[in-house]
C-alpha cells in the first residue's frame, strides 16, 4: 500500500475539545428540565456525537440514522433516503440532529425537512463544522464547533471522524489534505 499523504492540521484535539465542551455546556441549558433526543447522522459524524454526547450534562436518549443517495438507473439521477437503524420517537419530542460538516446544505435541510413531518415539539442542528460558502439551501445550524467563511473553499477536510476514501476517520484533529485524489 502506498503511504498516505499527512493532512496539514486544521483544528487541534485540544480546539476540537474546548468547543465540543461549551457546546454542550449551551445544549444542557437549552434543554434543561426537558427530554432531548440526539440523533446522529452516520457515519462521518459518529466520532463528534460520542465526544458531544459526553458534554451534554443531563440525560437523553441517542439514536443514529444514515442518509443515502439512491438511483432507480445506473447514472441516473439520485434522491435522498434517510435509513434508520432503530425506531426514532421524534412525535412531541425535541430533537437534536448531529452532523459533522454542512456543506451546501441539500442533505441536513432533507433530514430537518424529513423530521419535521413527523412533528417533533422542536427540532435543531449541532453541527462540527458550518462551511457557509458552498451553501445551496439557507440553513443555519442553532450549534457550530467551528465556522469556515472562505469564499471558494476546496479544502477536503479530514479526521476526527471524516474521511478521504474511508481513511484519516481516526485522527484526532481535523486536518486538510491538499488535492485528494480518488
Amino acid at each position: 500500500m502506498k503511504p498516505l499523504p499527512q493532512p496539514t492540521p486544521l483544528f487541534t484535539a485540544d480546539d476540537i475539545a474546548a468547543r465540543i465542551h461549551a457546546m454542550g455546556q449551551q445544549i444542557g441549558q437549552t434543554y434543561a428540565g426537558e427530554e432531548l433526543v440526539v440523533l446522529c447522522l452516520l457515519k462521518n459524524s459518529l466520532v463528534f456525537m460520542a465526544d458531544l454526547m459526553r458534554a451534554i450534562p443531563m440525560p437523553f436518549r441517542s439514536y443514529t440514522l444514515r442518509v443515502v443517495h439512491v438511483s432507480e438507473t445506473p447514472g441516473g439521477p439520485t434522491a435522498l433516503q434517510v435509513l434508520y437503524g432503530s425506531a426514532v420517537p421524534v412525535e412531541g419530542q425535541h430533537v437534536l440532529i448531529v452532523d459533522d460538516v454542512v456543506d451546501t446544505g441539500v442533505t441536513l435541510a432533507y433530514v430537518r425537512d424529513h423530521l419535521a413531518a413527523r412533528q417533533p415539539k422542536s427540532l435543531r442542528m449541532a453541527v462540527l463544522i458550518d462551511r457557509t460558502a458552498p451553501r445551496k439551501i439557507q440553513l443555519v445550524p442553532e450549534w457550530s464547533a467551528f465556522r469556515l467563511e472562505t469564499d471558494h473553499d476546496d479544502r477536503f477536510l479530514v479526521g476526527y471522524g471524516l474521511d478521504h476514501a474511508d481513511y484519516y476517520r481516526g485522527l484526532p484533529y481535523v486536518g486538510v489534505l491538499q488535492e485528494p485524489s480518488a
